[in-house]
C-alpha cells in the first residue's frame, strides 16, 4: 500500500498530472527494486512468499499451473493477490512454513 500511495503522490505532483499507467510503472519499478533489494547478496533472503519470484518458483514446485496474467487482464483470471493465497494454503498444506 505504501508503494501505491507514494506512486500516487508522484503523479499527483507531476506536471502536467500522470495518469494511471505511469503509476503503475513506478509501482512495477519499486516492487521489482524491493525484490532484487531483497535477493542481494549479503543481506538476508527474503522468504520465499515475500517476493513474486520467490511466489511463482514456489508455485512451480509445488506443480501448480502459473499464474495467468493474460486471462486475468481480460477479466477471465484470478488476480495476483488470489493467486499467491492459493500457493501459500498449497505450501501450508504441504507442511512448508508460510510467512504473511
Amino acid at each position: 500500500m505504501e508503494v501505491f500511495e507514494q506512486a500516487a503522490e508522484v503523479c499527483a505532483k507531476a506536471s502536467p498530472p500522470k495518469g494511471m499507467a505511469y503509476l503503475l510503472n513506478i509501482v512495477t519499478r519499486l516492487v521489482r527494486e524491493a525484490e532484487e533489494i531483497g535477493e542481494s547478496p549479503g543481506l538476508p533472503a527474503a522468504a520465499w512468499d515475500q517476493t513474486r519470484s520467490g511466489i511463482d518458483a514456489k508455485a512451480h514446485a509445488l506443480g501448480l499451473s502459473a499464474w495467468d496474467e493474460a486471462a486475468f487482464s481480460v477479466g477471465q483470471g484470478e488476480n495476483y493477490v488470489a493467486f499467491t493465497a492459493r500457493v501459500r494454503r498449497a505450501a501450508e498444506k504441504a507442511g512448508e512454513t508460510v510467512c504473511a
